[in-house]
């Protein structure tokens, strides 16, 4: 069962407005990449996961960022629960590195 706070627009708008629209961990925006139509299509992930936050909790713009949906399935990909942004930049890196 999903959360009332989960897909909250109000903390969408606050992260967007905040960081912007671009991916904090590759850097790619919608609207490069596809055109302006797209600009909304990037994702919001919480730092902090949603099964330890209170229901009746505001969520902080600083425990929110945006991230493309390739990156945030990354994320949730950790084999020891989730990565940090940070460790999925360095996956990237790392990557680019070898190529």
């Amino acid at each position: 069962m999903l959360s009332t706070y989960e897909h909250n627009p109000r903390n969408r708008k606050r992260c967007l407005d905040h960081y912007g629209r671009a991916c904090s961990v590759c850097g790619m925006t919608f609207a490069q990449r596809y055109g302006p139509d797209t600009k909304d299509c990037i994702e919001v992930h919480h730092l902090k996961p949603l099964a330890v936050i209170a229901e009746a909790h505001t969520v902080p713009v600083e425990d929110l960022r945006p991230v493309c949906p390739n990156c945030h399935r990354v994320i949730h990909r950790g084999l020891d629960g989730l990565l940090s942004i940070e460790e999925a930049k360095a996956l990237l890196t790392h990557l680019k590195d070898a190529i």
